[in-house]
């Protein structure tokens, strides 16, 4: 489809009096002032309406966009807060880890540290944390 400038005029226009197209001041006149079947006008008036419409297909095909509905901003919303929600619990989850590892490393100096960046030396198999995740009902210190 060629592209048309933006200062130049198109008037897609089917049918005049006797089929012709009507450009302009003066072949309007002329068509104002014939005797004109009412029933050829709308024919008329029905091919130009068609022809508009395949034009403006043709200009807006796969530019049209449907405008929100509530729903779907509603749903949009939801998402963004899910998506707060969620980055703030990973968040809270890596800064408590962090912050148990320091708060047994000052409390009972284990001797290498724990990692605060890694939880590899953590669990049951360190002595410390294996001492504070032991069920109450079993001594940590028993040997079996």
């Amino acid at each position: 489809m060629a592209r048309i400038a933006r200062d130049q005029v198109v008037q897609p226009v089917l049918g005049g009096v006797n089929g012709d197209a009507i450009n302009g001041t003066q072949d309007e006149e002329q068509h104002s002032q014939a005797q004109v079947d009412p029933g050829a006008e709308i024919a008329r008036l029905k091919r130009r309406l068609a022809a508009s419409q395949d034009e403006v297909k043709e200009l807006t095909q796969g530019k049209v966009k449907k405008p929100p509905t509530t729903v779907t901003m509603g749903r949009a919303i939801r998402r963004l807060l899910q998506k707060g929600a969620n980055d703030a619990r990973s968040d809270d989850v890596r800064r408590i880890k962090e912050e148990i590892a320091l708060w047994l490393n000052l409390a009972h100096a284990p001797n290498p540290p724990l990692n605060t960046k890694s939880r590899s030396d953590r669990g049951l198999h360190n002595d410390i944390t294996g001492r504070l995740l032991c069920p109450i009902e079993y001594d940590w210190d028993d040997e079996l």
